[in-house]
Formats: structure tokens, C-alpha cells, sequence
């Protein structure tokens, strides 16, 4: 946590990966930097997700 905002000089603001960059870097075996992959909402631990097409 910042105590206090005055101890810093910038602040940087950059756009998140696409889902499509974040497929190619685990294609390659690659890892990405901390935070990186961070996705807001979560999905509950133990929810299953199904189509409900075509059924």
C-alpha cells in the first residue's frame, strides 16, 4: 500500500494483454509478468460453465 503519494514522480497507465496475445505467449511456453493475467470478476471456484445450445 502507498503511505504516501508524495514519495513518487509518475504513474503509469497501460492497457491489458488481449486474449489472443495471452494465447500466443502460452503457445510458446513462455510466462508473462505478475498481474498480467489478472481478470475482474473472478468466476467462483467449483462453478461449471455449459453451452445450452442445441440441445
Amino acid at each position: 500500500m502507498i503511505k504516501n503519494i508524495s514519495d513518487y514522480d509518475f504513474v503509469f497507465f497501460v492497457n491489458p494483454p488481449d486474449l489472443d496475445q495471452i494465447f500466443d505467449v502460452a503457445e510458446t511456453g513462455e510466462t508473462m509478468p505478475q498481474k498480467s493475467t489478472y481478470f475482474y470478476p473472478k468466476v467462483y471456484s467449483g462453478l461449471v460453465m455449459a453451452g445450452i445450445g442445441d440441445r
